[in-house]
Formats: structure tokens, sequence, C-alpha cells
């Protein structure tokens, strides 16, 4: 019943291979000999014991001995490629069925009816077919996990997704090593920390799954990356008993975990983190599963390297696509990435607003930058919310100017950046300056054609270029203490869907003198229509 290769065939002699060399020297012998015998019978006429000593000739011996030395050459060195090819794959053979030997009787005997012997104490012939059986079929069970094993761990090679990876080590390390559950933790903040990266298990609510971190000092943990020995633990009850403080392990026998085989991970001797195999049964782990795990442990961690890096790699490319649309609209980001430059686009009517806040240049002076740049902050991302809330366009932040527009020729768009411009002025009085003061903002808004786009290419930032943009700048700076100046194309367009009040003619610089209005509000009729919708609503 044992299919292991044997040496020895079934009288107990080694089996008889043919020897390259043997069948050099017979070749280059056979060679000796015929060429004796033709020179014999067709050149000298001579007998064939002078053609076999080459009594005529010394050149024909050291042509003969040339050959036949040739021939012996070429055996030994066919022999020794083959004896070596021999070793390499018996040394494999040899690895595989010491990973089968080491549990196949242990499992056995575990099994259903593992005596031997009847009740006198004497062993029966049935026990020892019936054992004879169980270890021949165990046998067959541990070889295919093993092949199984070996086979994944050559797929995961082309594997760079973590996930993907990790799930298929799962799925295939089920046909040899027992667990209810499997986790992987990384080494991080400089090998301080340990982190849950990935966790799967065959039940759905996981007390200790991703983003579980924990420091390395002083836990378990930190002696198994210097003993580099995976640890068993199958009675965890007991090993809390004398751990009461580890919080790991009480999370894990909340979730029915009894019986755990930690394997730490290296790549080219540094230290990468953990596996956990995890059982809701005690006593599941034995010497064996360790044995088979270290067989696929060096592919495993360099799987799990290339997906860790992988995974950096897409979350640098988020932040830097979010960094991107933080300073340049989404339809310009797509064309700078089929690489369009230089990117022009004209605009026949656009909406420009600005806000800044009343008072800075004093307030830089009386606080330290680091307070001045904590205040900034807390402001522009106020701002930001805003006018995300609205939908309307960040451009630049210049200063503590703030810098928005809004497109399209309808009052729409119009509409939403004044709107934008009351939240705003709202939202700011719950700021703060560093003194503890109340913030107050000053903006303007305008409206016209204007270019926008991104023209270096050294530096990309989308900016907007036209006499609306000179317009609501200047605006924003002849501005009051909470006031939100418009110009007269503004008050025209929007002047039955907001309030404003007349102000007076501004003597803008750069641009002359400008009938100006002050944003105040809702116009009279929206609010009446705003509170009835939400009666009814209500």
């Amino acid at each position: 019943m044992n299919d292991k290769p044997s040496l020895h065939d079934s009288s107990g002699r080694k089996p008889w291979r043919p020897s390259f060399l043997l069948v050099g020297f017979l070749l280059g012998t056979g060679l000796w000999l015929l060429e004796s015998l033709l020179h014999a019978l067709l050149i000298d006429h001579d007998s064939l014991v002078a053609g076999i000593g080459c009594h005529a000739a010394a050149s024909e011996t050291w042509m003969k001995s040339v050959a036949i030395l040739s021939l012996l050459v070429f055996g030994y060195v066919v022999d020794r490629l083959i004896h070596r090819e021999r070793v390499l794959r018996g040394s494999l053979e040899k690895l595989i069925h010491a990973l089968i030997d080491v549990d196949v009787m242990q499992q056995a005997r575990e099994s259903e009816n593992p005596t031997l012997q009847d009740s006198s104490g004497v062993a029966t012939l049935s026990g020892i077919i019936d054992l004879a059986g169980r270890v021949a079929h165990q046998a067959s069970r541990s070889a295919e996990g093993v092949r199984d094993l070996l086979d994944v761990t050559a797929r995961l090679a082309t594997s760079n997704k973590l996930d993907e990876a990790m799930n298929q080590l799962y799925d295939a390390l089920r046909n040899t090593i027992p667990f209810d559950r499997l986790g992987l933790a990384v080494l991080s903040s400089g090998g301080a920390t340990v982190t849950s990266v990935w966790a799967r298990a065959d039940y759905s609510s996981m007390g200790l799954g991703k983003g579980y971190s924990a420091p390395l000092a002083g836990s378990s943990l930190e002696a198994l990356l210097d003993s580099r020995v995976p640890r068993i633990l199958n009675d965890l009850e007991a090993y809390l008993a004398a751990h009461p403080h580890s919080k790991s392990t009480q999370r894990m026998l909340d979730e029915g975990i009894r019986s755990s085989l930690t394997c730490p991970l290296f790549v080219q001797g540094r230290p990468l983190g953990y596996i956990f195999f995890s059982s809701q049964k005690p006593n599941t782990y034995t010497g064996a599963h360790v044995v088979r795990f270290k067989l696929v442990a060096g592919h495993v961690a360099a799987v799990v390297e290339r997906g860790l890096q992988h995974e950096l790699l897409l979350e640098e490319k988020r932040r830097s696509e979010a960094l991107l649309l933080n300073v340049i609209p989404e339809r310009i980001a797509r064309r700078l990435r089929k690489g369009e430059l230089p990117i022009v686009e004209y605009h026949d009517e656009i909406a420009v607003m600005f806000i800044d806040v009343v008072g800075f240049t004093p307030m830089v002076e009386r606080f330290p930058p680091v307070e001045i740049a904590r205040f900034l902050q807390a402001f522009f991302a106020s701002l930001d919310a805003v006018m995300e809330q609205h939908e309307v366009e960040k451009i630049k932040t210049i200063g503590d100017a703030y810098m928005v527009i809004s497109r399209g020729r309808s009052n729409g768009g119009l509409e939403k950046l004044c709107l934008a411009a009351l939240d705003a002025r709202a939202q700011c009085l719950e700021l703060r300056a560093p003194d503890g003061e109340r913030v107050a903002i000053r903006g303007a808004v305008a409206i016209g054609p204007a270019l926008g786009g991104v023209l270096e290419h050294s530096k990309f930032a989308y900016d907007i270029w036209g006499s609306v943009v000179n317009r609501a700048s200047r605006l924003s700076e002849v501005a009051s203490i909470g006031e939100i100046l418009v110009t007269e194309d503004v008050f025209r367009r929007l002047y039955e869907r907001c309030a404003f009040e007349k102000a007076e003619v501004r003597n803008l610089r750069g641009v002359g003198l400008v009938q100006t209005y002050r944003l105040t509000g809702l116009s009279t009729i929206r609010r009446l229509s705003s509170a009835g919708g939400m009666r009814a609503s209500s």
C-alpha cells in the first residue's frame, strides 16, 4: 500500500540502470573492431589481428584511441548529469514523503476505532488491516494536500493583489492545514506595531478583523521573531488564564477559537509579519502542520510583500489623484492624463467669487506662523465643505483669498455661487481667530466671459483669466466687514431670487467706476415658498 518510490526491486536488489560510460566504451570498442576489419579486408589485405593491433600504421592507433576516448568522456558526462537529476528528484520525493510520514500515523491513530488489540491485549489481524487502510488513505490525502500547496504557491507568484493572493491561499491551505480562520498581520510604524491587514473565516462576525493593531514590544509575538519558530497553542482558554492581559486572545475566544498556529514571516531575513491559523476545536495543530507551512513559507512571504507593495502603490496613486483633483477640475485632470498640454478653455460666461478674511494682515503680524497656518487650515476646510455642498468649483487660494467659480450660461450656476457665499458667511461665524475673536469675512461676485486652463509644463495649476476675475478681486478688496458685493449684471439676473441692497458706486483699481449691490439673503418670495414647502412636507 506504500506508494513511495523505492530504490530496490521486489527481490531486494537495486534496479539495473544503463551506464553511458559503459555504452561509450562498447561503442568505441565496436568502432575499433569494425575499422580494423575493414582495413584488413579492403586496404592491406592483412590479418585481422594485425589490423586490430594497428601494426601497419601508428597514426591509426592514435585515431582509434581518440575516438574511443571521446566516446568515454561523452558517456561519463551524460552519466553525471543523469545522476544529478536523480539526486534532485529523490530529494524532493523524500521531502514530500517526510511531510506525509510525520502525521500519517498520528492522524490514523486519532481516527475512529484505532485499537489494534482485542480485550486480552493481543493484536488482531483485522485491527492491523484496518490501521493499514487508514494509513494508506491518510497518506494519499496528505500527498494530495502537499501537491496542491506546492501548486498554489507557484500560481501565487503571478498575483500582485494581496486580497486575491490571500483568498487563493485560504482555499489551498484547507487541504493541508486545518483552520476555521486565517489571518495576516504585518509590522508597521517601523516595526513597533503589529497591524492586521487581512482576515477571513468560515463564520461572519470577527472581533479581530482587518485594521486591528497592537504594540509589538512586550508581546508574545516579539519572541517569535527572535526564535523564528512557529508557535502552537492548542488550548487558548488555558493560555488566557496564564496571560489574562492578552486582549487579542480574549477576542479570539469570543469568536469561538480554541487553538491556533502562529507562523512568523521573513523576507530575505527581514521580519515581515505573521500568518495566524485558528481553529474552533482544541488540540488541532501538530508539528506536521509546522513542517508543511515551512515548505512554502518563503513563497508566501514573498507574495505578501509584493501584495503590500502593490497596495502602497495604489494608495499613493489614490492620494495623488485626490491631491490633483483638489487643485485641478476633474475634466482637466482627465485631459492631463492623456498628455494634453497646454489646455485652454473659453467660457462664454462664468461666475467668479472671491472671499477673504477681514483684518488678516494685522492678524499675521500679531501671531506666530504656526497659529496662522492652523487658522487658515480650519478656514479653508470650512469653505471647502460649503463649496462642495453647493457644487461649485474651487480654483485656488492666494494668502487668505479664496477663489471659486461656477460655469454655465444659465442663472442656476450664478445662483449657486451666491447661495454658497451666504452659507460661507454664516459658517465662518463659528470660527475663531487665534486670539478667540469671531472671524468676519467679505466677498464679491462678478460674471462675464473668461479663459481657463493649464499652461505650464513644470507645475500643473488650473487658473482663470479675464476681466471678470479682475472685477471680482477688486470688488472684494473694497467690501466692508461681512459684506458680499456683486456687480450690476449679477443683480439684474438674480433680483427675483435673492435679496440685494443697492450700494454706492465704487472706483475699482484698474477697472473704474462700478455700481455695486450688497447681497443680503434670499428674496421674500423665495423665503415664503421655501417655508411653505417645509410646512407641506411636514
